[in-house]
């Protein structure tokens, strides 16, 4: 469970920083 969450969390994270970076 909190495996997914923080799995979740991560991708949504790492999508941030590669619009930031675009």
């Amino acid at each position: 469970m909190i495996n997914s969450l923080f799995f979740h969390f991560t991708y949504r994270w790492n999508i941030s920083i590669l619009n930031k970076k675009t």
